[in-house]
Parts: C-alpha cells; structure tokens; sequence
C-alpha cells in the first residue's frame, strides 16, 4: 500500500493512460474512450468519471483498474470509520470547518490499524492534497479510492457526527445503529470481531446501569421504603433481570434488547437488496411489507400499558432504520436545504403540541396522559423526518440541536430517562411541584444532577470500552 506524504502527497500516475489500461481489461471498447475524450474535450472532467457516467462501465469495474494505474488501494471493508466521530475528531483542529470538508468531497479518518485514511471525489485534485497536508501537520496518510455512493456515505456520517456534537449517539438507536451497519460494505459485516463489538457495546449501554437500578430498587423495596418509584420484590427483580418484565418506564429495556437482536437481520437483507438492480427500491418495499405486517399482526389499539413485547413498538424502529435508507441511498436530498429546515419547524412544532400538559391547556380539554401514546407509527416517522431535518436542514433548528445544553442532555438521557420517575416522586412527596416555576426550575436542575451523576459513576466507565482483534 502506498503512503502519501504531504510532501509528495499527490498519487503519481503511471505512464500509461487509464483509457488504454481499460480498452486492455475490456472493461470498454475503444469507441467509448473515445466518446469519452469528446466529451472531455468539450466539458472536462475524468475520463474513468465521464465513462460511469456515459454508462460505458460500472464503478465496480473502474476502481481496480484506477487502482492499478495509481498504485492506489480501494478503501478495504475493515477500514471503514466505526463512529462518525471518528471522521469529525480527526478533522476537527485542522484549520477548515466540517462543511468546507464535506463540500469539497474530502474525508479522513484514523482506521482500526492505526493508518491514517483519506478518501476523496478526486484525490488527484492538488486543493484536496495541499488542505490534508496543512492539516494533518506532516503527518503520513494513505489515499484510498472509493465509489461515489460509499464516499456520500462517509460524508453524511461526518455531517452526522457534526449535528450530534459530543452527545450520545446511541440516543436514537433505530436511526444511528442502521446508519452504521448500513455504512459498511456487506463484506465489513462478515468479520466476527465487528458482531463481537456490537453485542458487547449494546450490553454495555444499558445493562450496567439497569443492574444498578434494578439491585437499588429491589434493596429498598425488602427494606420497606414505601415511597421509592420502582417496587420490586424478588420475584419482580427476577422478571425484570431477565427482561419478562417492565414496571413503569422499565418497559422500554426488553425492547430494545431484543430491537439489538432484530435490527442486523433487518441491515443485512437491506445490504443484500442494495447489490441487486433498483436496490435501494427493494429496500424501501421491504422495510414498507415489514411495517404493514407489524401493524396487521401487532395493532396499536391492542398494545398493553408497559408492555414488553417488541411488535407493538416496531413500527417506531422501523422508522429510524427507514430515516437511515433515506440518508445512505438518496444523500442528493440534503441539497434541498430550505426545504427540510421548514419540514423540521413544522414537525417539531407538531410534536411539541401534541404532548397531553400542552394540548390540554390549548385545547380547553382535559388532562388525558394517554394521548397519542398509541400513535406509534405517527411519532416514528415524525421524530425520523424531524431528525433528518436537523441533519440537513441546516440553521438555526440544526444549531438548536448541536449545542452544547441539547449536548450534555444528549449525554445523560438515558440516566435522566431511569431516575426521573424516582425524583418526581420524592418531588411530590416533599410537595415541590404545588410552588410553581421556581419549584419546577429546582426539581429539573435536581433530576439534571442525578442523571450527571448516575452517568459518571455507571455509564461512563463502560462507554468507550471496545473490542480489538489483535
């Protein structure tokens, strides 16, 4: 493999013409190098670029022979970024803003080995060598060739990891763990050390502090503590150790654990689809069959309060994996800037309204807790478009979403999401929430301090833990 230095960090062709070494391959026939040269003549650009784009020959069939005459690898399947932040971290003191990389067609990550990669539109373009070498400060890289359809998809990883910021990616799980299976070449997900690391990144996300919880609950249940939230005896900790079980918001953990078992069959029959003709089609109908059959064999209107059983929910997931077809096979829809930031207003403005406290003081109705809990298919493919939105739309709602408050919310969600229930009760118990705004100011700054503080102790150590094939 070649390394590029940034003193010599433009790729040296070899003396023969690409047009040739594909007229040798027969990939092509002469007469389309030909049409190829005509029409560089009149328009410029690549002649391998201008060939897929007369439909002379395929991706598939330019890149190694590019390769070959440029003593420069393809972009191998375990090379690819496994975090979108891997991109973002690398890029981010180089001296150009995330948007300038993106726009002009240039990402670079650290791979799993260590080597230094950058794939680029073109990375025979002087401007895309002498930004890597500014930036990367004299340190060595490798170029990597890649299709045009895997180079989108880093790109829109590092516009993810952009509007993400620092915050906890897993938040969205539907979303961002498709997002990352469906990155990946199909041939990325046969390595066993990326499944071994999947399972052991899902287990680590939740159950350390679920353990706690649980162990928390059930201890000051057997010592009689009346007003704690969860009350579990020993039969109860059990079912719910065993995921049979979710008492109030407990419910959510079943499943999702069983979502983590469920989503890589969903991402390999999708990467599958995406090799056939019209892939990314297929890939829209079948993700439509699985939610018409979802709906027809789980009904939303049956779904059973704090229920533990994945169907009823699947139309919420089903969602997010959708949001993350959408981004990977049709990345050309973020152009439509304008568009997307009015979508995310009126989306968010939609979901917001719909919340039981608000809709009832709008309403002049009751308080009814129970409104749209059943709306599952509404508020997955709501909350999917409003994220895709963020993503592309751009800003001030995007800008909303990356900053820092929205961050550290992001960080601590999922501690937030387990002890808030516990701190409203002793909020009431104390009699907080009958004094008004400053009461409520004091119980979300006290809630805010035990999800910081829960995610320190418990979720914290664990989060960056990985596994690494040596």
């Amino acid at each position: 493999m070649q390394t590029i230095t940034p003193s010599d960090s433009r790729p040296m062709p070899s003396a023969r013409l690409l047009g040739e070494l594909l007229v040798e391959s027969g990939a092509v026939s002469a007469a389309d190098v030909q049409k190829a040269l005509a029409f560089q003549e009149q328009f410029g650009g690549r002649i391998g670029s201008i060939l897929v784009r007369l439909g002379a020959l395929s991706e598939e069939s330019l890149l190694p022979v590019l390769a070959g005459q440029l003593a420069m690898p393809i972009l191998g399947a375990d090379e690819w970024p496994e975090q979108p932040a891997a991109i973002r971290d690398l890029l981010a003191d180089s001296g150009f803003s995330l948007d300038w990389w993106t726009d002009n067609g240039v990402a670079a990550w650290r791979a799993g080995s260590g080597v230094l990669v950058a794939v680029a539109r073109d990375p025979l373009d002087p401007l895309a060598n002498e930004a890597l070498g500014k930036s990367l400060g004299g340190v060595d890289w490798q170029w990597r060739l890649v299709r045009s359809q895997d180079l989108d998809r880093l790109l829109d990883m590092a516009g993810r990891s952009r509007a993400a910021g620092d915050g906890d990616l897993d938040d969205d799980v539907s979303h961002l763990l498709a997002h990352a299976m469906l990155a990946r070449p199909l041939a990325g997900l046969a390595d066993p050390a990326y499944w071994i690391d999947y399972a052991l990144r899902r287990v680590l996300r939740i159950w350390p502090l679920y353990l706690v919880v649980l162990l928390l609950s059930w201890g000051l249940t057997s010592l009689g503590v009346v007003h704690w939230h969860y009350q579990l005896d020993a039969a109860a900790f059990w079912r719910h150790l065993t995921l049979r079980e979710g008492q109030s918001v407990l419910w959510s953990i079943p499943v999702e654990f069983t979502f983590y078992l469920w989503l890589p069959i969903v991402c390999l029959a999708l990467l599958a689809l995406r090799r056939v003709p019209g892939g990314r089609w297929w890939g829209v109908a079948l993700l439509a069959a699985l939610l018409v059959l979802a709906r027809r064999q789980w009904p939303a209107a049956q779904a059973p309060v704090n229920g533990v059983q994945l169907g009823f929910y699947l139309p919420v997931f089903l969602a997010g994996v959708a949001a993350a077809w959408i981004a990977q096979e049709w990345p050309s829809l973020r152009r439509l800037a304008r568009a997307w930031r009015a979508a995310g207003w009126l989306l968010l403005a939609v979901l917001v309204l719909v919340t039981p406290a608000l809709w009832a003081a709008i309403s002049g109705e009751g308080y009814n807790p129970e409104l749209g809990h059943r709306w599952f298919t509404a508020f997955g493919f709501g909350w999917a478009l409003l994220l895709l939105s963020v993503l592309w739309g751009g800003g001030v709602l995007s800008r909303l979403f990356a900053s820092a408050p929205m961050r550290l919310v992001g960080v601590v969600s999922f501690s937030a999401y387990l002890w808030h229930m516990p701190v409203l009760q002793a909020a009431d118990a104390l009699g907080l929430r009958s004094h008004g705004l400053p009461a409520l100011l004091v119980v979300l700054a006290a809630m805010l301090a035990v999800a910081m503080g829960s995610f320190l102790l418990f979720e914290r150590p664990w989060r960056d833990m990985r596994f690494r094939r040596h």
